[in-house]
């Protein structure tokens, strides 16, 4: 809360953005709270190996989650342009500079509360921890600290020429959604799994968190 009063000012020059900070918060702590629980299942059930390779439970789960945040990213940039122009709110940003801000800064949560997660799941086996009573709250809380940073810091960029910021948003957008799709097409059973199962629910989940983003940008 504190970190998004202090930056308001940015949010409020770009309503459309501000739509989608708490799906993106949201998004955080669901994508990465199932990788926890999962790797707690793992752990559970003798299947977890602290290894980064893509055949490896926790290869194959870090790789969804990844893709997830990096599609759904997308997705909640595609969600908050249709919700806020169908409210009447003033669209300052095009698609694929809405895109550029929710991937760069959506990834780049992701990425650092999945490398804090991973270490949690790697301090449980050691310390013969119960994930299931640490990641929920952990992972959650993560999520909503760091998010509104890096959407932030990634909002930056739009200072530069709008065609700029609009191609590398596209580009971004095209590589997200391939990346998805060979995940969700790959013959690795649970990077396939996760893809599929998770995609409808969590893109739901964004559509929900994005009406409460315009609740809070009309007032």
């Amino acid at each position: 809360g504190l970190i998004l009063a202090s930056v308001l000012g940015t949010f409020q020059r770009y309503p459309t953005l501000l739509t989608l900070v708490p799906a993106a918060i949201g998004l955080r702590g669901n994508i990465m709270g199932g990788l926890g629980n999962r790797l707690s299942t793992a752990i559970h059930t003798g299947t977890f190996s602290v290894s980064p390779r893509g055949g490896t439970v926790m290869g194959q789960n870090v790789g969804a989650s990844l893709a997830l945040s990096s599609m759904l990213s997308f997705a909640l940039a595609v969600i908050a342009s249709v919700v806020a122009s169908a409210f009447g709110l003033e669209a300052n940003l095009n698609l694929g500079q809405l895109a550029m801000v929710s991937i760069v800064g959506g990834l780049s949560a992701s990425v650092l509360v999945l490398i804090a997660t991973i270490g949690l799941a790697v301090m449980g086996v050691r310390r013969n921890w119960d994930l299931d009573n640490l990641v929920a709250p952990s992972v959650s809380t993560l999520g909503d600290v760091i998010t509104v940073p890096t959407l932030y810091l990634a909002s930056l960029a739009l200072a530069f020429p709008r065609v700029v910021t609009t191609t590398i948003g596209w580009v971004l957008a095209v590589a997200s959604v391939a990346w998805f799709v060979m995940a969700f097409r790959s013959k690795l059973p649970v990077l396939s799994q996760v893809c599929r199962e998770s995609a409808p629910i969590l893109a739901l989940a964004a559509v929900l968190s994005t009406m409460a983003g315009v609740v809070v940008t009309k007032q």
